[in-house]
């Protein structure tokens, strides 16, 4: 008997499955696909983990890089400042 996929709030897969780098190297389109569509899959050599191949909306959402640029540079705290200057470095000849 299987057990259930553990899910985060999201509903989000949390277990991932592991692939060897032989398998992951044969199968590479269909590990991509599980990731984006399953969430995270482990890629293991020598029973080591090695890397995790995620989604770029899961590393997004993982990383804080869910914002838009405007939305980034609208929340920099210089957004509004008129009185910005900025030294140049000198170039030695």
């Amino acid at each position: 008997m299987s057990q259930p996929d553990q899910r985060d709030q999201q509903g989000e897969n949390l277990s991932m499955r592991q692939w060897q780098v032989q398998d992951v190297k044969a199968r590479f389109d269909e590990v991509l696909k599980i990731a984006q569509h399953e969430g995270p899959q482990e890629v293991t050599s020598d029973g080591r983990s090695l890397v995790v191949v995620l989604s770029r909306e899961r590393y997004d959402k993982l990383t804080g890089n869910d914002r838009s640029f405007v939305e980034f540079m609208a929340s920099s705290p210089l957004c509004g400042a008129d009185d910005l200057s900025f030294d140049r470095d000198l170039v030695l000849d």
